[in-house]
């Protein structure tokens, strides 16, 4: 606290100096590996249902709860193995079909002329290389 005159007697002026600390957003982490539902066909269905009926986990159990855990288990177990399984989240760039080495040539060639058209010195030598670069980007983007 700083004592001041211009302040009443009963007052005095606070001087804070405050740190606030942001936590980093974390990435989504790939999850446990899911079970493809949408497989399901008749033969599918068939080996799943023999699969569950083999391992009869609801015989092994005398409480509803244990019982119910035991066949959540066998079933997802059998579904993993039977449908096959996936993994969710990471960064993959969905609708990426259309990026080949065609357009990575491309676009390594505008990228190319465009530090060129920067680096020209003179008047005339850089009109000439922003015609260059313009009909370049063009192209490149009519492939794309």
């Amino acid at each position: 606290m700083i004592p001041s005159e211009y302040l009443g007697t009963q007052h005095r002026l606070l001087v804070l100096d405050l740190e606030f600390k942001c936590s980093e957003r974390k990435k989504r982490s790939v999850g446990d590996p899911r079970v493809k539902w949408w497989n399901l066909t008749k033969e599918n269905v068939r080996n799943l249902s023999e699969r569950i009926t083999e391992a009869g986990a609801w015989r092994q159990a005398e409480d509803a709860d244990v019982m119910w855990d035991t066949m959540l288990e066998c079933i997802q177990r059998s579904g993993k193995k039977i449908l096959g399984t996936y993994s969710r989240g990471g960064y993959k760039m969905k609708g990426s079909w259309w990026w080949n080495d065609e357009v990575v040539e491309k676009v390594k060639e505008k990228k190319r002329s465009y530090a060129v058209f920067m680096n020209s010195g003179m008047d005339e030598e850089k009109e000439m290389t922003r015609v260059r670069y313009k009909a370049i980007k063009k192209a490149t983007n009519s492939k794309v």
